[in-house]
């Protein structure tokens, strides 16, 4: 109590104005209480003494003979281990009791006036906090926006009454000093409330009815307030910027005011007051300045308009407002200026703000040589560099392309740390990220995994350190990285899985240690890690048999996973369906399925809510078996019953099963497909689409260019051209209407093209050439997305080859000299148009379709013509056996064999073998001349085709329908059974058609064999056994061989007549 007493004497009359905080007094307290406690205990001695005296007289004395009690021995021996322990409780239950005494006594009025005039600088101002880390380090981290005490003890503490709360309550007006407290109170501040308190702000500075002093601490915690309303605001996501901006229109107004108050003499012993409200002006004005010139130029105003020497606070707090907007420049000099002010020592904090501006210098290797006089001009002083003075450096050396040197420093670093652990510069998990991630976009795998493994060899070098745990941010970055690289894909895919692999056993081995357990969940491999690895192997897929393999296990690890935030998800499940239908899997389409069957158990029995299928998802199973169907016929029906699962569902109230364009663009390409495998359901599948594309409208879907490019491939399919230009028709009206996304792309008028192409229409090549002046014509007046290329020309080329006009085979050859002068001379955008083997195909296509009796020997010149620019140097004009194939096949329309043998001998001359198109042709040709000997010539080339052995040069089932022709040219007695045994090889190596059987027919109804009606039945008995349909051309030739007298025979045709 004397103690307490004299605190209270000694601070009301003695040092009242001198006090700054109620840490000075209490720390007088507790070493007065430790010195009286301590003189007190030094008599144990002498108690110790008398107390052992009755020990004594217990041991040599037993029951009523021992003149003390029993149980005072455990007493002393209780008190003999206690000693020391007594002293400090003793100590501190003094000093706790006064600390309750002292805020019972002492005056509100004096704590909230006093503590808030006086603490401002240190409360208010920009700080630095050192949080203690292991083996004694620290971490000096920079934290703004501390609040006074006085204002935390009015927001938080409900049991002190506050005067002017108890007013307000009271129904008292409100002065403008109450209400602006009133409104900083908030947190945060929406806009209303920082414009008013700007308003009450600016006239409580202007008015003389306050004092100085308070308008100088009110305009402290107003700025405050409103620093702590924007950060909020920020993390919140809201939007305050206008108002915040107009409060830095008061910045100025504020510096002015300080500035005359102090030339006045009215804030002369308020330094530290002013050098806060600088600091706070500072800070804020950093948040609210929309550009970095701004942003410099109001760094230099305030400082200038300081009418005192900024203090080692302020010139911080500027650097840092130029490093948070990236100007080195400014930066730079400000540090420069600081430096050449004598009382001002720049310390840790002021070397990081000027490191990391410079990590944005635009001058390459002006930053890293500043950077490196900035280490040595620190290691001079008694602070040495930190961990966040080497992470900024090592970023500047990354973003000035010096990674040999910032692997050279990181690894020093990592070797110093092995050496010293207790080093400050410690080499954390930013430094390694920082750099792995620079590695990682360069594709440097290798070095990439050599910072990893070094990583790993830390963390468990330190225990399972903290520091040394790679963050999830950071190995999203790397990942990242490595993902977007340029380097090569099978490379990066397995250096991502081999980093995810790391993680993942790493972070099972902290878990297995006690003491870093609390680390696991930061160090284990998130969902989206595993995901980013997914995708990267999904891409492989097409061409990497094993990628898929990877996705699989990848999804697998996850499902194993006990930890909750590496369970699939969604998009899990969707990267294995992706690298699904990329792979050439026959059964890729059904593991879609199985797959989305598998999230729907998982979602229904709330294993998984996060892999809840949604039309995403649909679309890529629906995708899955479109592309199916080019081999399947029966993959459309299954696309179209995932649709009916997807509707039924979208019906019965679940809004994310909705289908979209996406839909409806999977399945008319699964019915196009299926159109593209088997001709005969081409009609089927227009209808469909076009049910398809009016769903699409009725759903009030937005017509894409993709679903207009969808509904003319399925009438290209047809060769309708007509709806094919009222759909393109439409298409256009709707780009007019406003529809920006059915603006026709490249492909669009290709398909458009290729539909005219094969309608057979005389004006098909017409149409297509306007349309290419439209393209040319739209291109150069910069609609980039319609340039012509050389797939363009070559649809233009086709509709001329097979219009088979007159002049069809001289308009080609003039469109391609117009694209061989373009691509030569450069006229336009040439690289993309220049002829390529197809465009030359095409004109040779063009002469063999021509019926000009000079075909043959122009389609020759024109293959020589090539030749020779070939032989010159021009690769484009290469010849391949199609070629050759084509010029033959025009000779072959003419009946010319012996061109065609000239031909495949100049194919041998060039070291290229005639192929079995080569063959077919010298056939026909042969069959075409009705030369005596053809019958027996085409079975000598079908023998030699044989004996070759060649796949390129092996007989085909056209091979053999051309044979069968020649046989019945000149019809003997051994030509049945020449038939026969041709029709066996057939069997056995090509698989006869229709068009086989019918020739096969014709060879029989003109040889002299007898008994036809008979063999004619055993032809159709064996047709009937593969499958192969009766034409009418099949029952015409079966005519021919029938008995009129034979009834049975009557009554057969006359039932397939009816079928």
């Amino acid at each position: 109590m004397t103690t307490i007493g004299a605190n209270l004497l000694l601070t009301q009359n003695e040092i009242y104005n001198q006090l700054y905080s109620i840490g000075g007094p209490l720390a007088v307290i507790f070493l007065i209480s430790f010195w009286i406690s301590n003189f007190f205990m030094e008599y144990d001695m002498a108690i110790a003494t008398i107390l052992q005296c009755f020990i004594a007289d217990e041991d040599m004395f037993n029951g009523d003979e021992c003149y003390a009690e029993a149980g005072l021995k455990r007493n002393i021996i209780v008190i003999e281990h206690q000693n020391e322990y007594s002293l400090l409780t003793a100590s501190m239950s003094q000093t706790i009791l006064c600390i309750f005494l002292l805020q019972a006594l002492q005056n509100w009025q004096y704590i909230t006036q006093r503590l808030n005039a006086t603490s401002s600088c240190q409360l208010r101002g920009i700080c630095t906090k050192r949080t203690r880390r292991r083996n004694d380090r620290y971490t000096v981290t920079r934290t703004t926006d501390a609040r006074c005490f006085a204002t935390a003890l009015m927001d938080q503490n409900a049991t002190i009454s506050n005067p002017l709360e108890d007013s307000l309550e009271n129904g008292a007006e409100y002065t403008p000093v109450e209400q602006l407290l009133q409104l900083t109170r908030q947190r945060p501040m929406n806009e209303a409330a920082v414009r008013q308190s700007k308003q009450l702000l600016e006239t409580i500075l202007e008015s003389d009815s306050v004092p100085v002093t308070e308008r100088l601490q009110l305009l402290n915690h107003t700025l405050d307030a409103w620093k702590i309303s924007m950060e909020r605001q920020r993390r919140e996501e809201k939007d305050s910027t206008q108002a915040l901006l107009n409060v830095s229109n008061l910045s100025h107004q504020v510096c002015d005011w300080i500035k005359n108050q102090w030339i006045q003499g009215q804030l002369n012993n308020h330094d530290e007051d002013i050098q806060a409200t600088f600091a706070i002006l500072l800070s804020l004005m950093s948040k609210v300045t929309p550009n970095r010139s701004l942003a410099a130029s109001n760094v230099r105003v305030i400082l200038n308009k300081m009418p005192i020497s900024p203090n080692l606070v302020v010139w911080n707090a500027a650097l840092t407002v130029l490093a948070k907007w990236k100007a080195p420049g400014e930066a730079w000099e400000l540090f420069q200026s600081m430096k050449q002010e004598t009382s001002i020592v720049p310390d840790i904090v002021s070397y990081s703000c000027v490191l990391e501006s410079l990590i944005h210098e635009q001058a390459y290797g002006f930053a890293v040589i500043k950077a490196q006089g900035l280490l040595q001009s620190l290691q001079e002083t008694t602070a040495s560099p930190n961990s966040i003075i080497y992470f900024h450096y090592l970023r500047i050396l990354i973003a000035d392309n010096q990674l040999d040197v910032a692997l050279d420093t990181l690894q020093e670093l990592s070797r110093n740390y092995l050496d010293d652990p207790s080093t400050k510069a410690l080499p954390d998990q930013q430094m390694f990220a920082a750099v792995m991630t620079a590695c990682a976009k360069s594709g440097d795998c290798d070095r990439t995994k050599q910072l990893l493994e070094l990583l790993c060899a830390l963390y468990r070098t330190s225990s399972f350190s903290p520091e040394f745990c790679l963050q999830p941010t950071s190995l999203t970055n790397i990942l990242n990285a490595l993902y977007a690289s340029n380097g090569n894909k099978q490379d990066v895919a397995q250096t991502m899985i081999h980093i995810v692999k790391v993680c993942r056993e790493l972070a099972f081995d902290a878990d297995v240690d006690e003491s870093s357990s609390q680390h696991f969940a930061s160090f284990h491999p998130r969902t989206n890690h595993y995901n980013r690895v997914m995708e990267a192997w999904a891409n492989l897929a097409q061409n990497d048999a094993q990628a898929v393999d990877y996705v699989e296990e990848l999804l697998q690890q996850m499902k194993d996973n006990f930890h909750a935030t590496s369970q699939p998800n969604k998009l899990s499940y969707t990267t294995l369906m992706k690298a699904l239908t990329r792979c050439k899997n026959v059964r890729a389409a059904d593991r879609c399925l199985g797959i989305l069957q598998e999230m729907w158990e998982s979602t229904d029995q709330s294993l998984n809510s996060n892999a809840r299928p949604d039309v995403y998802v649909y679309n890529i199973a629906i995708l899955a078996w479109s592309q199916a169907a080019k081999r399947d016929a029966k993959a459309a029906l299954q696309a179209e019953a995932l649709y009916q699962d997807l509707k039924t569902r979208f019906d019965n109230g679940d809004e994310l099963l909705e289908p979209t364009e996406a839909t409806y663009v999977a399945l008319m390409t699964a019915w196009n497909n299926m159109a593209r495998m088997s001709s005969g359901d081409n009609q089927k599948a227009a209808e469909r689409c076009k049910f398809y594309f009016n769903q699409a409208q009725a759903q009030q879907c937005v017509l894409t260019v993709r679903l207009y490019t969808a509904m003319l491939d399925s009438l290209k399919e047809l060769g309708d051209a007509k709806q094919a230009d009222k759909l393109f028709q439409q298409m256009i009206d709707d780009v007019k209407g406003g529809n920006s996304k059915a603006m026709p792309t490249i492909e669009t008028l290709h398909t458009l093209m290729t539909t005219w192409a094969r309608s057979q229409s005389r004006d098909a090549p017409l149409k297509a050439e306007a349309m290419l002046e439209l393209m040319t014509q739209l291109y150069e007046d910069q609609n980039l997305t319609l340039k012509p290329d050389v797939t363009t020309y070559n649809v233009v080329l086709n509709c001329w080859a097979k219009s088979k006009r007159k002049e069809a085979p001289i308009r080609a050859q003039e469109i391609v000299k117009l694209m061989e002068e373009k691509c030569i001379f450069g006229l336009g955008d040439s690289a993309s148009i220049c002829p390529d083997a197809t465009t030359y195909s095409t004109v040779l296509d063009a002469w063999s379709r021509s019926r000009r009796k000079d075909a043959p020997q122009r389609a020759l010149e024109y293959l020589n013509k090539l030749d020779e620019r070939h032989r010159g140097g021009e690769k484009m004009c290469r010849l391949t056996p199609f070629h050759f194939a084509t010029v033959m096949n025009v000779f072959a329309a003419h009946g010319d064999p012996d061109g065609i043998e000239k031909l495949m001998n100049q194919m041998e001359d060039t070291g290229m073998g005639p192929t079995t198109y080569c063959y077919n042709a010298l056939l026909k040709a042969l069959v075409q001349s009705k030369a005596v000997n053809a019958n027996t010539r085409s079975e000598e080339i079908l023998r030699k085709m044989q004996a070759l052995g060649s796949r390129e040069s092996k007989p085909d089932v056209a091979t053999y329908t051309i044979c069968f022709s020649a046989l019945e040219l000149n019809p003997n007695d051994e030509t049945w059974d020449r038939a026969q045994s041709l029709l066996a090889d057939c069997l056995s190596q090509a698989g006869p058609t229709v068009a086989t059987f019918l020739a096969y027919l014709r060879v029989l109804s003109r040889s002299n064999t007898p008994n036809k009606a008979k063999k004619a039945h055993k032809v159709l008995a064996q047709m009937k056994k593969l499958g192969i349909p009766t034409t009418r051309h099949i029952w015409h030739e079966i005519e021919k061989c029938r008995d009129t007298t034979d009834e049975s025979w009557v009554d057969q045709r006359q039932r397939a007549r009816t079928n």
